[in-house]
Order: structure tokens, then sequence, then C-alpha cells
């Protein structure tokens, strides 16, 4: 009871001596809550954060820029212009007074005489007519500005697939852990069954030694696949542009889900929506472009200017005043023979233009194949996924079945190791055709274009947390 007594009289006195020096008491840190994801919560956490996802933003809010300065050409333009000029005339050497120009002394510089003049005009010019510049100026800007577009929701479609790729990639890892550590256990009783049949007379020193080489062998492999997930974890997080050591909780698990697909409507979702589709056609509409603009250089061009204003001059200690004045013209440029430069740019986009179309057909092939090959792969799956579950089912009823034979001294040890190594195989097997099943079904909304359809909008600010240039922001002075 005294002892007690003096324990807490020191607490106490040591909690006065701390409110005395005026260090406050802190309450204990909460645990950080780890963040909880689906597969979808993922998908769309990438699609926000992603660094890629970032850049292509910029790169379409750089477009608008471009949009707006391709339409300038079909506006007028106003400067203000001014002009200063001194001009200074008169001999810049007089005559001698021998009437040489030179003299033993050298020349005599005679007085000169200057004059200032200065200007001030506000100009107004307009292009009327170049052939298609203007309009293909302008259809090429926006065009640019939907192509920014198609990246972005190309670089989604590659966010949202890393992002699946990824989980999955966790959750097969994990799925390798737990394999790992019923193979541990499964060698750890077999070791424990040896060392309990030898003290009994009915098993070997050998056996015994057998079995725990075995046991060791397991426990390596569950330290490997320890390390495997943590790879994995980490990746994951990358792709999701996540701290390394944020906690995450990942909520689903490797299931199978069966889909029902039809590879031609497949093939025509994806010629729809996917986005290298869409780039191969804007790259046939930006080559027509080209090719119209090229043949506007050999178009002549029209366009008018007007100034008002006005300008003085100062002679000596004459000074006029400060004159106003207009002018109004039109001109007319008509291009006569230029080298045949034009012309071998016409030559040369039309052959870029037949380029384009070419790859645009070839993009519908590979989109055909694309689609083949997912729909194969996901019915391979399929399969796979059916027949791993029933060897699973048949390989533990083997093992039990081995382990009770030995304990009866019907069966070798060798059966025992056989059979604990072929059920865990079989998990292996049935956890690696759930994540192959799981990728086929993301290959399948990738090649049709669904993957990462639902982008977020541009955002008017980056993202939290990130900066909205390459250079981190400076505190003033």
């Amino acid at each position: 009871m005294r002892a007690f007594v003096c324990a807490v009289a020191v607490a106490l006195a040591a909690a006065g001596a701390s409110a005395l020096a005026g260090e406050p008491v802190r309450p204990p840190a909460r645990p950080v809550e780890p963040l909880r994801l689906s597969v979808e919560a993922a998908e769309r956490l990438a699609l926000e954060r992603s660094d890629l996802m970032v850049a292509a933003h910029y790169d379409v809010r750089a477009m608008d820029g471009a949009v707006m300065s391709a339409r300038s050409v079909a506006l007028p333009s106003l400067s203000l212009e001014g002009y200063f000029n001194r001009q200074s005339y008169g001999h810049l050497f007089g005559s001698s007074p021998t009437g040489s120009l030179f003299s033993g002394s050298g020349p005599v510089p005679s007085r000169s005489a200057t004059s200032d003049f200065y200007r001030l005009d506000l100009v107004v010019r307009q292009l009327l007519y170049q052939g298609s510049l203007i309009p293909s100026s302008i259809r090429a800007a926006r065009l640019a500005r939907e192509l920014a577009l198609v990246r972005l929701e190309a670089v989604s479609e590659g966010a949202a697939f890393s992002a699946k790729s990824s989980y999955y990639g966790v959750l097969i890892a994990r799925e390798m852990v737990r394999v790992a550590e019923v193979s541990l256990e499964l060698a750890s009783r077999h070791a424990k069954d040896a060392e309990s049949l030898r003290d009994a007379g009915m098993a070997t020193d050998f056996e015994v030694l057998s079995a725990g080489v075995r046991r060791s062998a397991a426990d390596a492999y569950l330290a490997g696949a320890r390390g495997a997930l943590s790879i994995a974890e980490a990746g994951m997080r990358r792709a999701l542009a996540l701290d390394l050591s944020a906690p995450v909780e990942l909520t689903d698990v490797l299931a199978h889900r069966e889909i029902s697909v039809s590879e031609e409507s497949l093939v025509a979702e994806a010629t729809r929506s996917r986005a290298d589709v869409k780039m191969a056609r804007m790259s046939v509409e930006a080559a027509e472009i080209l090719v119209a603009l090229a043949r506007a250089e050999m178009m002549p061009s029209i366009g008018v200017s007007a100034s008002a204003g006005g300008g003085a001059e100062k002679h000596l200690t004459r000074e006029s005043n400060f004159d106003n004045d207009w002018t109004v013209g039109v001109q007319l440029t008509a291009p006569i023979f230029d080298g045949m430069s034009a012309r071998g740019r016409i030559i040369e986009e039309s052959a870029k233009l037949d380029r384009a179309r070419s790859e645009l057909e070839a993009t519908g092939r590979d989109v055909r194949l694309d689609v083949r090959q997912a729909v194969v792969a996901l019915s391979t799956a399929e399969e796979r996924v059916r027949s791993q579950a029933a060897g699973v089912a048949e390989a533990e009823r083997a093992y039990e079945l081995a382990r009770a034979r030995w304990q009866a001294g019907a069966a070798k040890q060798l059966d025992v190791f056989d059979a604990g190594a072929s059920l865990a195989e079989a998990k292996r097997r049935h956890a690696g055709a759930l994540y192959a099943h799981a990728m086929a079904v993301a290959n399948i909304e990738r090649v049709s274009g669904r993957c990462g359809e639902k982008a977020p909008p541009e955002p008017e600010t980056a993202p939290p947390g990130r900066s909205p240039g390459l250079i981190e922001p400076q505190p003033g002075p």
C-alpha cells in the first residue's frame, strides 16, 4: 500500500512540474485511418491524381490559347505606331581659305543644319481573302484542341487500366502470401507428426530431418511472397499517386464473375469510343487541312488598311504645327512564281494525307485483332477458373488421404510431401486463374474503349496537394 502511495505521489509531482514549466499535456496520437479502396475507387483516384492526367489537362488549356490565337487571323488588328527622325544636312567639311579642300592645318568643319520630324498614327489592318487560309487556320486550331481532348482520353484509358492492373497485382500477391502460409502450415504439421511418430518408434531420424528441410523451404518461400507483396503495394501506390507509406485497405477480392460479350458489338464500340481510333481520324482531318493551307499559298491575298494620325517637323528655330491626316488603302498580292515551292508543298501534304488514310484503315484492323485476342483470353480464363477450382478440391482430399495413410504406416513420407506440394501448387494455379480472369475482364474494357471513359472534367485549379506548374511556388520576401 505504501509503495502504491509513493508511486501516485511521484506521478503527481511530475505532472505538476510539467505544468509549472509550461509544457502542454499532449493527447495520444490517433492512428491514421487507412484509405479504403475498391477497384472502381482506385480507378477514380488514378484519374484524379495521375501525373499524366494533370499534364494532359494543361495541354488542353494550352490548345484553348491556340484556338484564340488562330481566330485572330479573321479579326482586324489595331496598332499605335510612332516615328521619329533627325536629319542633318549641309557640307560636312567646308573649303579652306586657299581654295583647297585640305590645308596644312587640316580640314575646316563648316556649320551644319538639323531638322527633327516626328509622327504618330493609329493603324487598322484586316486580311479579307487568301484562299482558304482563314477558315483552315481556325479549323486547324479547333482540331488541335479536340486532339488534346482525345489525348486526354487516351491518358485516362492508360491511367485507369494501370490502376486496375496494379490493384489486381496486389490481390494476387496477397493470395500468393496466403498460399505460402498454407504451405508452411502443412510443412510444420508434417514436421510435428514426424517427431511424434519417431518418439513412438514409427519414424526414423531421417524422416524428421526431411520434414524440417521442407519446413525451412516453405518458410523461405513465404518470405519471398511477402517481399513481392510489398513491392506490388508500392507499385499500386505509385500508380494512384499516393505516398509510398500511405495506409491502404483493399475492399475487393479476386473472385470469378461470368460476363457475356459479343465480338461484333465490342468492335463497333471500340471503333466509336477508343482514343487511338479518334486520333487516327483526326490525323486524316489534319492532313486535309494542311493540303488546303498549302493550296492557299498559291491564291492571291486581299487586305485593307486604314490609319489616322499626324506629324510635325522642327527646323532650326522654325517649328511647324502638328498636321492631322488619314489614309485608306487596299492591298492585293498575287504570287506569280515561287520556284515551285508551293506546288512541292501540295505534293508533300497530299502524300501525308494518303498515309494518314492508310493508317486509319490499319488502326481499324488492329482494333479487330485486339478485340479478338481479348475475347479469346476471356474465354480461356473462364475455363481455367472452373478447372482449377475443381483441382483445389481434389488436391485437398488427396493430401488428407496421404497424411492419414502415412500416420497409419501404409504410405511413405514422400507421398505426404508430394501431396502437400500438389495442394500448394493447386492453390497457386487457382489464384493465378482468378487473376488472369480479372485482367481479361479489364482488358475487355480497355480494348472496347470503356476504360477511363468517365474521366473527370478539366479542373480550374491543380488537384489538391499538387502545384499547377513544374516549379513549386516560392514564398515572397
